[in-house]
């Protein structure tokens, strides 16, 4: 399946808006197929990088492209209006968890991808929320990065001993 229709695909299932064929906006998320080329078939491996306190996709592209992964690379950001979300607005903060449960849930649904890779830059209170919902995700490999070496390492694969 290529991303134009995982994408047309997500949005039908997720309720979340579909704009320019590739960006899927609701109303405290925004998710985009990293390189953003319609045509180009998934790979086996979906990275999703959840990105709410720094700008960490040329660090996950470097390791990635080390490491010879073959992941297509899921982009998850607040848009462009919201640069972070409002401690004292929970409901926010509840909106961006379900909404990047609902992407997740339909990529797995829809192309069920060999490896899900989770690279995540947001505050731990939204990392654990995240964490909750990725429950059907076949054994979820999760990365943390470590300052000293300035790279990501392995940190969790989250397999039936931790569930």
């Amino acid at each position: 399946m290529d991303a134009l229709n995982l994408f047309g695909n997500l949005a039908s299932i997720s309720g979340i808006s579909l704009k320019n064929g590739m960006q899927l906006f609701g109303k405290k998320i925004k998710a985009t197929a990293e390189p953003p080329n319609e045509q180009e078939e998934l790979k086996p491996e979906i990275a999703f990088v959840v990105e709410v306190t720094r700008n960490v996709m040329p660090d996950v592209k470097k390791y990635i492209q080390k490491r010879s992964m073959n992941a297509s690379i899921i982009h998850v950001t607040t848009p462009e209006d919201e640069s972070q979300l409002d401690a004292d607005m929970r409901e926010d903060w509840h909106d961006f968890i379900r909404e990047f449960s609902r992407i997740m849930e339909g990529v797995q649904q829809q192309i069920s991808p060999r490896k899900t890779h989770i690279f995540i830059s947001a505050p731990a209170s939204l990392a654990l929320g995240i964490g909750c919902t990725i429950g059907n995700v076949k054994r979820p490999h999760i990365y943390h990065y470590d300052n000293k070496t300035q790279s990501y390492k392995l940190v969790i694969i989250a397999d039936n001993e931790l569930r």
